[in-house]
């Protein structure tokens, strides 16, 4: 939720912000 460059459960690596 503070990487936002893995997806880890975010969905996107690019969306979490």
């Amino acid at each position: 939720m503070s990487v936002p460059t893995f997806p880890i459960t975010s969905g996107s690596p690019k969306q979490s912000r």
